[in-house]
């Protein structure tokens, strides 16, 4: 039985813009809603339009194996990318997919909007800095990608409400520190995904998300964490962030436009960036334990990504300029602890490359470690690609002015 996708309408309450369209799957009906609210006033201004749904619902319907039927128009590029290409790289990366049918009538002409912004995802991690630093600091990324708006969404990405809700007020400050506008979708994808992991299948939530926004930006900027060269070499990847390159442009319509960046780096050569870059350093939001309380610390210095993110940052001699945002006791108390579990992560998983260029720095740097860890690091594979030596040997000089944009209005702290 094809999934119908019909009735799609717009509603305004107060500061949210609701877009919603009804979804009949395996003889149910449910109303999926992408609830829309920026700083932006044209956020409130769209046209109600099919366009976010059939990406959104792309990759159920595959897992599923059954058609896709719309009853009203989609973009007639990104209608035909669903149709073909969208489906053969998903096919390639995450298994379990089927090739299906997906009916439509296609729109030619563009929906009316001003449309001035460029938006990316936000997280106040890494990946994030990486692509504001070279924005609006550097100046270094053409026009089309320069970043304008900032968004931070819900669309099945966090555990729980206040883990949201907190990222949110991280993106506002940071939209207001830097002098950008900022905007959040939430949507109601949690039955609909049901056995699609986040990780597997982000590209294609936040894409509909972005295409639900589209009234806002002309270009849409991804934030790639994996550089180009590993992509290539991974050979039993999972998910699709081996071929982001490759698919965010697939997610094109006649009218937006979708682009990757970041992909010419490592995440260590990334880090040393942001660690450059003093404007950005403050209020750096890494941390991966949904459940942390970050009251005091805003990161707990101890999880996954936080951990082999502060032996880096050890390596380069920066640690003490974290210490408003990092439980560095808890990094420096538990490290053997948390060290065993990074060794296990590195040893089986071949798609975690940061752990092991973790591994690999704390074997090529100077870094002060306990016999047992350096013992441990060399067991780990090493990397796909090996870091250039120059990152390690060159010194970080944070005291470097670097110019700023404009309307940056710098705070010594984050505010409620």
């Amino acid at each position: 039985m094809p999934i119908r996708v019909l009735n799609v309408r717009q509603k305004v309450v107060g500061q949210f813009n609701e877009l919603s369209a009804t979804v009949c799957l395996a003889g149910s009906r449910m109303d999926i809603s992408f609830s829309r609210f920026g700083s932006d006033p044209a956020v409130l201004e769209s046209q109600p339009s099919f366009d976010p749904f059939l990406p959104l619902i792309l990759l159920p319907a595959m897992k599923c194996g059954e058609a896709i039927e719309v009853e009203g128009e989609v973009d007639s590029l990104l209608l035909y990318r669903c149709q073909t290409e969208l489906q053969d790289v998903a096919i390639s990366r995450v298994a379990g997919l089927k090739r299906i049918k997906v009916l439509a009538s296609p729109r030619s002409s563009t929906l009316s909007s001003s449309a001035s912004h460029v938006a990316t995802g936000f997280s106040g991690g890494v990946d994030s800095m990486h692509l504001l630093n070279a924005s609006l600091f550097e100046n270094s990324l053409p026009e089309a990608m320069q970043v304008s708006m900032i968004v931070h969404n819900e669309i099945g990405s966090v555990r729980n409400a206040l883990q949201y809700e907190n990222n949110l007020t991280h993106t506002k400050y940071w939209a207001e520190r830097l002098g950008l506008e900022w905007a959040s979708v939430r949507c109601n994808v949690e039955r609909l995904y049901d056995g699609l992991s986040f990780a597997k299948t982000h590209h294609f939530r936040n894409a509909a998300a972005a295409l639900s926004l589209s009234h806002l930006h002309r270009s849409y900027v991804y934030c790639s964490s994996l550089d180009t060269l590993t992509s290539s070499r991974i050979r039993k990847a999972t998910n699709l962030n081996c071929v982001e390159g490759h698919l965010l442009p697939l997610f094109d319509t006649t009218s937006n436009h979708f682009y990757s960046f970041g992909s010419n780096a490592t995440r260590i050569e990334k880090i040393k960036a942001v660690l450059a870059n003093a404007d950005l350093l403050d209020g750096l939001n890494v941390c991966a334990r949904p459940n942390h309380d970050n009251a005091k610390f805003l990161n707990c210095g101890r999880c996954f990504k936080c951990f082999p993110f502060l032996i880096v940052v050890k390596g380069f001699g920066q640690l003490d300029r974290l210490s408003q945002w990092f439980d560095l006791d808890a990094f420096n108390r538990l490290q053997t602890r948390c060290m065993l579990n990074l060794f296990w992560r590195g040893l089986r998983s071949e798609g975690n490359q940061f752990v092991r260029h973790t591994f690999n720095y704390l074997r090529q740097s100077k870094i002060g470690v306990p016999w047992w860890a350096k013992l441990l690091a060399s067991l780990v594979p090493p990397p796909l690609v090996q870091l250039d030596p120059e990152v390690l040997s060159t010194p970080i000089s944070p005291l470097t002015q670097r110019p700023r944009p404009n309307s940056v209005s710098m705070k010594s702290e984050i505010s409620d």
